[in-house]
């Protein structure tokens, strides 16, 4: 996991634990969370709603890695204001496929 998502993922849930009433001290919060990430137990429970919701949790393990990654570095400081998804779609999918 990229640094600046687990930092993410560690801030967001250990306050989401602490509205929840599962501790007050956010970090302690924090390394319960990196702790189920780690030994797996997270991923575990994650596997087990997307199953209860219907979802195929077969695909997860089928899920194609791309074959090659492209940093794109911002030429000025600021924030991402609209991004089109379908052409980002189509473009990964030009790159492994043949659909469009």
């Amino acid at each position: 996991m990229e640094e600046d998502v687990r930092e993410i993922v560690l801030e967001i849930s250990a306050y989401i634990l602490k509205l929840a009433g599962f501790g007050n001290s956010l970090e302690e919060n924090k390394k319960k969370v990196l702790e189920n990430i780690e030994n797996g137990k997270a991923y575990k429970k994650f596997l087990e709603l997307v199953e209860k919701q219907g979802g195929d949790i077969g695909y997860l393990n089928n899920i194609p890695r791309a074959n090659f990654i492209v940093e794109v570095k911002a030429e000025e400081e600021g924030f991402v204001k609209m991004l089109d998804a379908e052409k980002i779609r189509k473009s990964i999918f030009k790159s492994w496929s043949s659909e469009e």
